[in-house]
């Protein structure tokens, strides 16, 4: 949990980690609940991230019934959660130097 320097409020962090490099994560993890109890940790596979974001969407549907689905809606979801952001509508845009979404 981050703290404002005024007390006032706090936040949860999210941690996200490459599920890759599964031997570190039970130690990320243990150095979550050590220093920043309750705060979420969402493993995730960089590598299939990025042979999923090539794929047609025929594609990526039979590729994630093969393997793992993708995590980056939960990333989004828990990020959103996270920030007690009530959303509507999401927009993701995403271009070569940027990536942000629009909020309704």
């Amino acid at each position: 949990m981050v703290n404002s320097p005024s007390g006032f409020h706090s936040r949860q962090i999210l941690y996200t980690a490459n599920s890759e490099d599964s031997n570190r994560l039970p130690k990320i993890k243990a150095w979550i609940d050590a220093n920043n109890a309750g705060d979420p940790l969402i493993p995730f596979s960089v590598a299939l991230e990025e042979r999923l974001s090539t794929m047609t969407p025929e594609d990526k549907k039979e590729a994630e019934k093969e393997a793992a689905p993708s995590a980056l809606g939960k990333i989004t979801h828990a990020g959103y959660s996270s920030l007690e952001v009530s959303i509507s509508v999401v927009v993701h845009r995403c271009g070569l130097s940027s990536t942000y979404a629009i909020v309704n």
